[in-house]
């Protein structure tokens, strides 16, 4: 695989993030499919899948990178007992 600095992977992964946030927003994230984003994004299957393992993938990592920039004030926990375990549940709150 070439190396992450190289401005082609760079390029190529813009386009693919691009490409799949536009087809959400046309065609909802159920009815994508990787031909979709490969055709969107002017690369060929074996591109999309030498960056990502699934439409999947692409999906976790970009909440991942999102999830990351969120300040840890934007969140709030609420504890909860139940059958005398405690648990913990985070919530996002953006406008805390």
């Amino acid at each position: 695989m070439a190396n992450k600095t190289d401005l082609r992977v760079i390029k190529s992964e813009k386009a693919i993030r691009d490409a799949f946030l536009e087809l959400i927003k046309e065609k909802g994230y159920a009815n994508i499919t990787i031909t979709d984003i490969s055709n969107r994004a002017m690369i060929n299957r074996k591109t999309f899948y030498m960056h990502y393992d699934s439409k999947e993938a692409l999906y976790d990592t970009l909440v991942n990178e999102f999830m990351k920039t969120l300040d840890a004030s934007d969140f709030f926990y609420c504890y909860s007992k139940s059958k005398g375990a405690l648990s913990k549940k985070r919530y996002f709150q953006p406008y805390g």
